[in-house]
């Protein structure tokens, strides 16, 4: 995971995949709380982009004067569900809906929001098989959201995720 410069520093290795996992997951706990399990076959979250997109949607609502009852969604919101937990965790009278489609995601995303005593203010919805990127949403929940992101990778294999991140 690190390694020494010539001048004897301990360095992290930003091009190892498992050493950035490390890393978010403990900056995840030490600046957020946040107890999150990151799968080694899964995408790592860059904090710092996750946190500044954040950032963005509050500065966006309070010019348009939206300040109560925010309801977001993040269209897939992967294994970490890093958005639904940030923003709920930085914004406590928040509440979020992360869409997923993928099973072991979901799996994962569900069990992040369990192990943080997140449930009343973060779900997953499980949109396998859906044919619209809303469709299971609108069936669950009718109430008005206040915005929508998405930052999806896609990739069609772990190979290309892991290639992606170098």
């Amino acid at each position: 995971f690190n390694f020494k410069d010539f001048n004897g520093k301990i360095k992290i290795d930003f091009n190892d995949h498992e050493s950035r996992r490390v890393l978010t997951k403990c900056c995840l706990h030490n600046d957020f709380n946040l107890d999150v399990e990151l799968p080694k076959d899964r995408l790592c979250p860059t904090l710092p982009l996750r946190l500044n997109y954040i950032h963005f949607i509050e500065d966006l609502l309070i010019h348009c004067e939206i300040l109560e009852n925010i309801v977001g969604i993040d269209i897939g919101s992967g294994a970490s569900c890093i958005y639904c937990l940030l923003a709920v965790r930085t914004n406590t009278n928040w509440k979020m809906i992360g869409l997923e489609n993928e099973k072991k995601n979901v799996e994962a995303a569900r069990e992040n929001i369990a192990r943080n005593q997140l449930e009343n203010q973060a779900v997953v919805i499980d949109q396998e098989g859906s044919s619209m990127i809303f469709e299971r949403l609108f069936e669950t929940d009718a109430t008005t959201k206040s915005f929508c992101l998405c930052n999806p990778p896609f990739y069609s294999s772990e190979h290309e995720m892991v290639e992606s991140e170098n």
